[in-house]
């Protein structure tokens, strides 16, 4: 393929990425998240106990993602909550470009798959919840038709380990056995 269309063809890759990517901020969570930050902020200090939840008032409770918290509420509190939309997108596009570049694929079947990927999961309210089911069905893809990584280990894997690492989680969905 000629280099000039390629790279003219990844520039509208990359913006339909983030087209997609764009969403509101409808997570449930993310309010609480933001309070949380809040609270971390004003008091220099991580909440030991919950002091949100109505049933468990006083439980203790342990902040385990309280420097994202903090993040968006400086964010959220500073430039807004347009600028945490472009942030969670940007993360989103910045994955799919790091995946996008280490399929060893043509480019169009590369983009509609990770095309498809994102805008399916557009209806998924919790952005790591996006994140994380986007590389199991990429996983899950990359095992059923034989697509290759360009370097090893897999980019998916390492997308998938740089998720548990930061979200102190593990994900289960797709893993390989």
């Amino acid at each position: 393929m000629n280099k000039t269309i390629r790279q003219t063809f990844e520039v509208y890759a990359y913006a339909f990425a983030f087209i997609f990517a764009s969403r509101q901020l409808s997570d449930p969570d993310f309010w609480w998240h933001l309070k949380t930050g809040e609270y971390i902020v004003k008091t220099l200090r991580f909440p030991r106990v919950d002091f949100y939840s109505f049933t468990l008032p006083g439980k203790p409770w342990v902040a385990h993602e309280w420097l994202s918290e903090v993040i968006f509420y400086l964010v959220y509190s500073r430039v807004g909550p347009y600028a945490l939309i472009f942030i969670f997108t940007a993360l989103i596009v910045l994955a799919f470009g790091i995946v996008f570049r280490r399929l060893a694929v043509h480019p169009f079947i590369k983009a509609f798959a990770m095309l498809q990927v994102i805008g399916a999961l557009s209806v998924e309210v919790n952005t790591g919840m996006r994140f994380s089911r986007g590389l199991s069905i990429l996983q899950v893809a990359q095992r059923r038709y034989g697509i290759k990584a360009k370097r090893k280990p897999a980019a998916l894997q390492e997308l998938r380990k740089l998720y548990a690492d930061t979200f102190g989680v593990e994900t289960k969905v797709g893993a390989p056995r």
